[in-house]
Formats: C-alpha cells, sequence, structure tokens
C-alpha cells in the first residue's frame, strides 16, 4: 500500500474505488489495522492523521478507538513500569507474570517480542528492582487481571502476559502504541509513543544524578556510549574537572573574597 504524501506515524486512507468506502487505519508498518489488503487497483487517499476519523469497524477495535476511559486506565501499570524502568516496548509486550516477584521487588527481563522471542542484545537481559511506585500499580493490575480473567471464562487465552487484552490475548505493536498515545492524550501531555516512556526514564534518572553506567544497566544497552549516543539530548553532562582545577589553581574562595571586598570599596 502507497500514498501521495509523507506518511505521519499513523493516518486514515480509503483503499476503495468506491465513492462510499470505508476509512480504515493505517499503521506504521503500512498495512490496515483490520488486516485487509486493498485491491491492487484501488486507489489510496490520504484522509486525516486522526485515527479518529476511521470508520472501519475492525480497524476501531484493533486499536481500541472506541474503548472507555475505563478500559484504557487498565494500562496505568504499564506506563508506570515504562516511565520508571526504561523498558522497550517489546519488552514490555512480552513481560510474563512469571518474571514478576512482587514480594521481592524484583522483574526479569529475559524476552522481548521479536521473532526470536529474546531480548535486543545480551546485555539487554536483566534483573531489575522494583520502584514502589511500580510495585503498587502491578499490585492492583494483577488484581485487574485477575478479574478479567474469571470475567472471560473459556474465551480466556492464558499466555500469562502482564499486559494484553482483555482474553489474554498480546498486543501488537500498533495496538500498544495508540493505547499509550490515548493515555498520554488523556493525561494532558499531548500524544506520545510507546517508546517515549524509554526515554523519560533515561531524562528522570539523568536529571537526578543517576551515574551513566547505571542507566546503561537499566535500560539493557551493552555499552555507556550506546547510552550517550542514542539519548544525548536527554542526558545531563557533568562536566566538572576544568571548573575544579581552575579553583585550585586560583584559590576561588579567597580570590572571590577578596574580589568582592574590593568592588564594595569601589
Amino acid at each position: 500500500m502507497s500514498t501521495n504524501a509523507t506518511k505521519p506515524e499513523s493516518l486514515v486512507v480509503r483503499a476503495s474505488k468506491g465513492r462510499d468506502s470505508v476509512a480504515h487505519a493505517a499503521t506504521e508498518t503500512s498495512e490496515l489495522a483490520c488486516g485487509n489488503k486493498p485491491h491492487p487497483d484501488a486507489t489510496v487517499i490520504d484522509v486525516s492523521a486522526e485515527l479518529t476519523d476511521t470508520t472501519c469497524r475492525t480497524c476501531r477495535s484493533q486499536l481500541g478507538l472506541d474503548d472507555s476511559d475505563e478500559a484504557n486506565g487498565r494500562l496505568e501499570a504499564l506506563f508506570v513500569i515504562s516511565i520508571v524502568l526504561g523498558l522497550r516496548p517489546g519488552e514490555l509486550r512480552k513481560l510474563t507474570w512469571d518474571r514478576v516477584d512482587l514480594d521481592r521487588g524484583v522483574v526479569h527481563v529475559w524476552g522481548s517480542a521479536s521473532k526470536s522471542g529474546d531480548t535486543k542484545t545480551p546485555k539487554s537481559k536483566r534483573s531489575l528492582e522494583l520502584p514502589k511506585r511500580a510495585i503498587a500499580a502491578l499490585t492492583v493490575h494483577r488484581a485487574r487481571q485477575a478479574d478479567e480473567r474469571r470475567a472471560a471464562g473459556g474465551a480466556w487465552h492464558d499466555n500469562d502476559l502482564v499486559f494484553c487484552h482483555e482474553n489474554g490475548d498480546p498486543y501488537t505493536s500498533d495496538q500498544l502504541n495508540w493505547r499509550f498515545a490515548k493515555m498520554t492524550r488523556k493525561a494532558g501531555i499531548g500524544r506520545w509513543h510507546a517508546h517515549e516512556g524509554r526515554h523519560t526514564a533515561v531524562s528522570i534518572m539523568s536529571s537526578n544524578g543517576v551515574a551513566i553506567q547505571d542507566i546503561s544497566d537499566t535500560v539493557g544497552h551493552k555499552s555507556t556510549h550506546v547510552t550517550e549516543t542514542l539519548y544525548r539530548h536527554v542526558i545531563v553532562p557533568a562536566i566538572r574537572g576544568g571548573a575544579t582545577v581552575m579553583d585550585n589553581v586560583f584559590d576561588v574562595d579567597e580570590d572571590t573574597d577578596e574580589g568582592s571586598a574590593n568592588a564594595e570599596n569601589t
């Protein structure tokens, strides 16, 4: 499927020759969210950059466009984990309850929603201490999911996933991104891609003095160089060496005091 304009992260298109054709949601992978394929002779026309303009029922269902605020609130724990630990979206989608120990306050990030099911790099496989806020959010989330399991009955698909649909099925990348964006818009902070929670985690840790090595270990980078390169716009540099040397050379305390006194006498 192709369009005549540069495609934003997601958009609404008409992919039919009919005048009253249905408006589909086109995902960031250039596929229709409903899974249908446009006819080879169909004219693909950009309609809107707002997914709420989608009229295809299956597309709307797949992306959760008609979910209630309560339904979207069920992913509050995902948002919390994203911004306090910086997990990749694929790691969040693959996270299972058997790798979450709420009693000890530890999460084991040992897989990802990749084709192989493994983490991005060997260094990405890590065990992390859960902040208290994350433990509280996951505790509430687990209880809510238990209610959903009972309500689903035989329709529940037991994948042991921490973050999933109401029937236990996993989220696709686009389904997760839309729900994440809906939460951030509701919070009044604009539309975020799920990966932006990871950026936020790095920014918070850096701004609060966490060492670059610890940040790199937390987010699962293979080296601090990767962290500094990918997140150079959010890493707060701590360049103090030159200032310290100059203070020692010029004995800054005495010079400052003397300079202040002279300034007062002029």
